[in-house]
């Protein structure tokens, strides 16, 4: 089922309830979206791929800058999500910060003619960091999602329970309508 069926559905909980899980999913979602976006990885080995002929230097450059680009938009856009009450995070704060521990180094100049191996193993060290870390929150964002479903559907449980009439007793006359 899709995230925006709960979200739509959510309504039903009331004002507080609906509200708390759909921030909840916008930041679950927006957690999954750090994790989905293209790997460095993906643009080095693109252009590093040993079974091709005559690599071309200008494309590495390119891919590993193409690399950095993307990173830096995945930090920035994980800036913007405001973490929930997670274990051992405070809830409130955004999540970017949490991602990378130092910040974010620089990109290549684009006067670069050569990449350096050190400039190559540190992004992909940030990058796995920026991951890993994605990944650890994700999980617990999603155990965290699933005890607010939880509760959530108990408190409208309990609410219909008192909004229904109470049951007849075997043999009592129907009520008029």
């Amino acid at each position: 089922m899709r995230y925006s069926a709960f979200i739509r559905d959510g309504g039903q909980l009331g004002t507080v309830g609906a509200d708390e899980l759909e921030r909840w999913y916008r930041f679950h979602l927006g957690c999954g979206n750090c994790m989905r976006r293209s790997h460095p990885q993906r643009y080095v080995r693109k252009r590093w791929n040993p079974g091709r002929s005559a690599p071309d230097p200008r494309g590495r450059i390119a891919s590993s800058c193409r690399a950095h680009e993307t990173l830096w938009l995945q930090l920035r856009g994980a800036h913007e999500l405001v973490l929930p009450p997670l274990t051992n995070m405070t809830a409130g704060a955004p999540l970017g910060p949490f991602l990378l521990a130092e910040p974010l180094m620089d990109n290549l100049s684009e006067f670069t003619s050569s990449l350096d191996g050190g400039w190559v193993q540190r992004l992909m060290s940030q990058k796995g960091e920026v991951i890993d870390k994605a990944a650890r929150v994700l999980i617990k964002s999603l155990g965290g999602l699933l005890v607010l479903q939880e509760r959530l559907t108990e408190q409208w449980n309990a609410e219909r329970a008192l909004a229904r009439p109470p049951e007849q007793e075997p043999g009592a006359p129907a009520p008029r309508a």
